[in-house]
Formats: C-alpha cells, sequence, structure tokens
C-alpha cells in the first residue's frame, strides 16, 4: 500500500517592507472641494376647493339649440271602440258541442281462466323415440376407441430414424481471440513527480524601487 508523499511548497518567501509609513490617500479634489449649502425646497400649498354658488343647470346644448321640423302631428289608427248592441253575454257554445251525439259502448267481454286441475296418476316421461326406436342387431353399438396399451417395465426406446443417421458431430470450444499488448506497464509503483517539480528552480524576488514622495517632502515640494 502507497502512503503520503512529501510534497515541497514553491510559494516564494514573504518579502520584509521597505517603508512603513501608511499610503496617503489625500487627493485634489479632497484639499479643494468646499461645501456649498443647499437651499431649502420651496413647497406650494395647494389651494382649497371652494364650491361654485350658482346651481348647475341640466340644460346641453342639444336641448338648447335642437328644433323640430315643422309637420302635421301624427294621427292615431286606432280603431274607435264602439258600444256594444246587446246586454246578453257572450255564449260559448259551439256546433261540436250543441250536435255531437255519443254512441252507447258495448261492455268488453272477458272470459274466466279455467281452473287448474293436477292429473291424478303419474306422468309417462316416455318419448316416441324411446318408445318406437330399438337397435338393430338387439345390442348397442360398441366403441371404437383404441385400446390403451399395456405399460413396459422397460426403458422407452427413442431412437428415430434422425437420430440414427444424423449423429451429433464433436465440437470443441473455441477460446476467444484476445489482442496483443503494445503496452508495456511498469512493474515499480508511480512516482507522483512532475516535470515542473523535477526541472523548477526558486528564483529570488525582485524588489522594485519605490518613487512615492513622503508626506513631509511632498509638503516642501508643494510650499
Amino acid at each position: 500500500m502507497k502512503g503520503l508523499v512529501n510534497t515541497m511548497s514553491c510559494k516564494p518567501p514573504a518579502a520584509l517592507k521597505l517603508c512603513n509609513i501608511p499610503l496617503e490617500d489625500l487627493t485634489n479634489y479632497k484639499m479643494s472641494y468646499m461645501a456649498h449649502p443647499m437651499e431649502k425646497r420651496y413647497v406650494y400649498e395647494p389651494e382649497k376647493f371652494r364650491p361654485c354658488e350658482i346651481p348647475i343647470e341640466s340644460l346641453t346644448t342639444h336641448n338648447e339649440s335642437y328644433r323640430g321640423l315643422m309637420g302635421e302631428p301624427a294621427k292615431s289608427l286606432k280603431p274607435p271602440a264602439r258600444p256594444s248592441a246587446l246586454d246578453t253575454p257572450f255564449s260559448n257554445t259551439t256546433e261540436f258541442r250543441d250536435k255531437y251525439q255519443a254512441w252507447p259502448t258495448p261492455q268488453m267481454f272477458s272470459k274466466a281462466p279455467a281452473t287448474f286441475v293436477a292429473p291424478e296418476e303419474k306422468m309417462d316421461l316416455l318419448t316416441t323415440v324411446r318408445a318406437h326406436y330399438t337397435y338393430p342387431k338387439g345390442a348397442p353399438a360398441q366403441s371404437y376407441r383404441p385400446v390403451l396399451s399395456v405399460k413396459k417395465g422397460g426403458r422407452f426406446e427413442s431412437s428415430t430414424t434422425t437420430k440414427e443417421d444424423y449423429k451429433q458431430w464433436a465440437s470443441m470450444q473455441t477460446e476467444p481471440v484476445k489482442p496483443i499488448p503494445q503496452l508495456n506497464l511498469p512493474t515499480e509503483p508511480l512516482d507522483c513527480l512532475t516535470t515542473t517539480r523535477a526541472h523548477y528552480v526558486p528564483c529570488p524576488p525582485i524588489t522594485t524601487k519605490s518613487w512615492l514622495l513622503h508626506k513631509a517632502s511632498f509638503h516642501l515640494f508643494t510650499s
């Protein structure tokens, strides 16, 4: 069983800071910016609703300016109501009611069902076929079903023409064709050493010189 592999860190070592003075974040905008006071926002007061003292007229332009065409007024075509000459009520008699004569219908004759009387003697169940049909030879017909063969105690011979003439060929089990391996695998365990780890040469970091002016020298230069 393979154990853990000791790895070496390729991280460069932490270099010491050359200057411990914090970075000055003072810009020209921060130095020259002047805060101006903001004016107070003027808020307009809404006008109060004043209802109209004059009442609203329901007279529209159509009602005021519309004038109908001059013409004769429409006449009613309804016939005039005539008073009834007779005071007797309306008779609801018809010709069918006056001349209809009902014919006399005779009563339907219904025959009373006969009462069932059970026979005193027993019923004869002998049919015509049984009474008149007789066997020609005086004996019933015999069955021609083949007689069952008697079972023998010996082994059943199952040899047939096909089994005797066509014998089974002797067959051999063929082995699968395996390809020849073209890659020789190493017998030793795999070493987890990469190309970078094998040929890497650590180089010391190059420190660059800072051209940032200090705070004291910056004030002398500006003054």
